[in-house]
């Protein structure tokens, strides 16, 4: 299953000490940073840990206004992907077949 929201883009490319997010099922997490980069203009990665989660590991990537990344806790690993959205007029993108 999958849930949708509204990524942060701003405090991930100001390499924001902590970011907080909200997990499928409801638990919302505040995350540490432990390092990161800006790259070219509006791109970012950010990387770091869950609060009170020592066996925890993030990883996000911003690039042209979309995220994408990991987040793994004791329990469990998310992943975030962005969606691509269909503008009338554009041709639907391939699909590899899994």
């Amino acid at each position: 299953a999958a849930d949708e929201f509204e990524p942060n883009l701003g405090a991930l490319r100001r390499n924001a000490a902590e970011l907080q997010i909200t997990l499928p099922g409801g638990q919302t997490v505040v995350m540490q940073r432990r390092g990161g980069e800006q790259r070219s203009e509006g791109d970012a990665f950010w990387h770091g840990t869950v609060l009170f989660d020592g066996n925890s590991q993030v990883s996000l990537t911003a690039k042209r206004g979309r995220l994408a990344g990991t987040i793994r806790t004791s329990d469990a690993v998310y992943e975030i992907r962005p969606i691509r959205l269909y503008i009338p007029g554009e041709a639907l993108p391939e699909t590899a077949a899994d």
